[in-house]
């Protein structure tokens, strides 16, 4: 159970406290920044180590030594900087944040409202069909330490991935899903059904409160009633994006919908306002990390960066050669999971 903290919060924060400069709001942000590159840093490892046909142990064992070896260049960088991170002072300003804000009725309201989501996600979750095959292939790969060794649908066995469906071979979050099973000794199904959903979706509301919270000039009232008016939407609304937000958000493609999308809205308004060459990097790995939690990131994530490319053209009344090749880098990540998924359909 201390090495899942340490994945899922400890680590994604040290990683995010590295993009999340300059901006201003929650610290806890740093936490879905620092996740998005987990993801990432995942996909680069797994997806060559199911191509080989590999054991999946190899690639969890790959994966811990290459988050070490982060963290050590990490800490090194920082000492040189003498910039090293003090824990005691970032948990007394959260803590003394929080004790300000409880104070403030819209935030209060906020709260009570997400955590009460929160709260229904990990206690009272309900299987769904697809979810049950998601489950069953994360509990398939640590069992047998085998990359889709078993049928995802009909449950008989197979040679190896080359029969696997290509939206499940490039949706490397659920293979993270099974590293974190595999590295907590949780059982998937308890996993997805109760440590994941209630702390993806509060990451997930993080994520929008703090882009509300730029949008609104620093304005937290404004951005509460937002973030609370978003929750009561998906409260009452029956249509799939909702129940995909507050049922089932260990889904891949509620990954990108509610994490990394609002995520590159979000860094890419601080990237034009400040022009931070680790904001552009950030923006590459989120289009990344897009494609990596589900092949819906292929379309999009396309999508998102044109619209924010149209309104930028729009705004300045032109469109420069400058604004082409930033467009075509940060497509690259896309176009280069849109070459592997047409190379082994």
């Amino acid at each position: 159970m201390i090495l899942l903290v340490l994945f899922l919060l400890i680590i994604p924060y040290i990683y995010g406290t590295v993009f999340t400069k300059q901006i201003k709001g929650s610290r806890l942000l740093a936490i879905p920044c620092g996740l998005t590159v987990e993801l990432l840093l995942y996909a680069m490892v797994s997806l060559p180590t199911i191509f080989l046909n590999t054991k999946f142990s190899f690639c969890v064992y790959v994966y811990v030594g290459l988050n070490l070896l982060i963290l050590i260049i990490l800490g090194i960088v920082w000492y040189r900087e003498e910039k090293r991170v003090n824990w005691r002072e970032h948990v007394y300003f959260f803590i003394d944040n929080l004790r300000k804000n409880l104070k403030k009725k819209s935030i209060l309201l906020m709260l009570i409202v997400v955590l009460f989501q929160s709260g229904r996600s990990t206690f009272l979750q309900y299987r769904y069909g697809d979810d049950r095959v998601y489950t069953a292939m994360i509990n398939d790969t640590v069992e047998t330490d085998t990359y889709f060794a078993i049928s995802e649908e009909a449950g008989n066995l197979r040679d190896g991935w080359e029969e696997t469906a290509t939206k499940y071979v490039l949706a490397s979050w659920y293979m993270f899903e099974a590293f974190l099973s595999y590295i907590s000794n949780v059982k998937p199904l308890m996993l997805v059904y109760t440590v994941l959903p209630g702390y993806l979706l509060l990451l997930s509301y993080i994520v929008w409160w703090s882009l509300a919270y730029y949008l609104f000039k620093g304005d937290s009232d404004k951005a509460s009633y937002f973030v609370l008016a978003m929750a009561l939407f998906n409260e009452l609304n029956a249509e799939d994006i909702s129940s995909y937000i507050l049922y089932w958000p260990t889904y891949g493609k509620n990954i990108t919908m509610s994490i990394v999308m609002p995520l590159f809205i979000l860094f890419w308004i601080v990237y034009n306002e400040h022009k931070d060459r680790l904001k552009y990097v950030f923006l590459m790995i989120l289009m990344a990390a897009g494609c990596a939690a589900s092949t819906m990131g292929l379309m999009i994530m396309p999508i998102t960066l044109s619209f924010l490319f149209l309104i930028k053209a729009i705004r300045i009344r032109r469109i420069t050669f400058e604004m082409i090749v930033r467009y075509l880098v940060l497509l690259l990540p896309v176009l280069i999971y849109i070459f592997l998924f047409i190379r082994i359909s």
